[in-house]
């Protein structure tokens, strides 16, 4: 605008200068005065529909294409969700156009649809003009897990409001943490087994049985097992009972003991839920444990009793 309207001034003075100065129609100074017209006015089109146009639009294509370009699904909405504009990643992510987004609720496309929108914290923050930074939203019942990060982009106070809604699934990387923590936990009970698997071995070389040997045995068993803190274990030998028989038959391990000379006893491992019900039985790994427990046990007490 600086250039070209100075310049276009110019050339439109030098062709009214020369205009006055043309003494025949068809003079050069004629001539050229209407070429420095066109020149003037090839200024103002380059000055006002160039500039003012053609640039703007250029670039609002650029950062359209750049909006499309954004890896994750972003959103422009209003204070109810509605959507206004989506970019090519949240199309993606449905498997249909972007275009056809618009006009539908974020809440109805991404968000958890088990609850409503009222009481969906994202839907709450959006209608309270409220801003979110990396929220962590369940989905299907839990199965998947969206982070979602609201900003608000125009509205004044009591005015409507739009906001960019960002979305990202963090589904594999909450399924990469469960592995994790399953390998932990996996991890940790192969160390407790491997520690009871040692103190099965020190009741084994065990010249005699007594009650402490077999209550050191009996504290380190259950952090072999899944649920140590329901594990419940009844003993009755003639060196240590402990642990409350259970009535039931389901789900429960039980074995009885023959010590020789008239002497015996009984093992039962089974898990209690909170109710004092029985939950569940012993896998496989738990009972090879159990097994190999009471296999020690009757051998120690049979070598004891004589």
């Amino acid at each position: 605008m600086r250039r070209f309207i100075p310049a276009s001034l110019l050339a439109m003075m030098l062709a009214e200068v020369l205009f006055s100065l043309e003494a025949n129609l068809f003079g050069p100074a004629n001539v050229v005065g209407h070429l420095l017209k066109i020149t003037a006015y090839w200024f103002v089109y380059l000055a006002l529909l160039y500039s003012t146009l053609r640039e703007p639009f250029t670039a609002l294509a650029s950062a359209a294409r750049i909006y499309d370009a954004v890896p994750n699904p972003t959103l422009i909405v209003d204070e109810g969700g509605r959507i206004s504009q989506a970019n090519a990643a949240a199309g993606r992510v449905l498997g249909v156009p972007a275009s056809r987004l618009v006009g539908k609720t974020t809440h109805s496309l991404f968000h958890n649809t088990d609850i409503e929108p009222v009481d969906c914290p994202v839907c709450r923050a959006l209608h309270e003009g409220e801003e979110l930074e990396r929220y962590e939203l369940l989905r299907r019942h839990g199965a998947s897990l969206l982070q979602v990060s609201i900003r608000r982009l125009s509205g004044d106070e009591g005015g409507q409001a739009e906001f960019v809604e960002v979305l990202n699934d963090l589904t594999e990387m909450q399924q990469s943490r469960d592995s994790q923590r399953q390998m932990e936990s996996q991890l940790a009970r192969i160390e407790h087994a491997n520690a009871a698997m040692r103190a099965l071995l020190s009741l084994s070389v065990a010249p005699q049985v007594n009650a402490e040997l077999l209550q050191s045995v009996l504290d380190t068993l259950p952090a072999a097992f899944r649920a140590p803190s329901l594990l419940r274990i009844h003993l009755q030998c003639p060196w240590l009972t402990t642990g409350r028989s259970s009535s039931a038959e389901e789900n429960l391990w039980q074995r009885s003991l023959d010590f020789d000379h008239g002497r015996s006893g009984r093992l039962e491992f089974y898990y209690v839920g909170p109710s004092g019900s029985l939950v569940g039985g012993l896998d496989t790994e738990e009972r090879a444990l159990v097994e190999a427990f009471a296999e020690v046990l009757q051998t120690v007490g049979r070598r004891t009793a004589r």
